[in-house]
């Protein structure tokens, strides 16, 4: 089926997307802990965080989705499960530093650290966007492959275990 392929290459664009952000995030970080004031920014921390914790869940997803194993982890739900909370956390801590930064474009003074709030704000809502998109997708991988909740990750049409497809109704 098309479904494992392209969760395959979107948890790809979600490790690529969330280096960057560490990147951007650390950057961000250190320029705040660098001035005479020393003023820090919590949610900073937290997109930070959401970054790390999406690069590994990513990360492992690859890894099981590539080997086909992992057991219970390797579950539809346990993998749903972690999209949501990612993508919860990615929703929160965006909405906060969007409400934040919403008046960026007036930004002269520091226009570097300017194009890395920018930058932030981007690459947060794009990941956040493909976290809802690995949801609905993982889904319909379920769907389609007729798979219940506690299935592999992984399976497809033909190799759901005959006890977990549906049974026919007795006329």
């Amino acid at each position: 089926m098309v479904w494992r392929p392209t969760r395959i290459i979107l948890n790809f664009m979600v490790v690529i997307f969330a280096i960057i952000l560490i990147g951007l995030t650390s950057s961000r970080i250190h320029f705040t802990h660098q001035q005479p004031i020393g003023f820090f920014e919590p949610i900073t921390a937290d997109i930070l965080a959401t970054s790390i914790i999406a690069f590994l869940w990513s990360l492992a997803v690859l890894l099981l989705l590539a080997g086909r194993v992992g057991g219970s982890l390797a579950s539809f739900f346990i993998e749903n499960i972690m999209y949501f909370l990612i993508w919860v956390l990615y929703l929160v801590a965006n909405a906060i530093y969007s409400h934040k930064f919403a008046h960026i474009g007036h930004c002269r003074r520091f226009a570097e650290q300017c194009r890395v709030i920018t930058a932030i704000l981007a690459f947060a809502w794009i990941n956040w966007a493909i976290y809802t998109f690995l949801i609905v997708i993982s889904l319909a991988h379920m769907a389609t492959a007729g798979a219940g909740v506690f299935d592999p990750m992984y399976s497809e049409k033909g190799e759901i275990a005959p006890e977990t497809r549906e049974r026919p109704v007795a006329a």
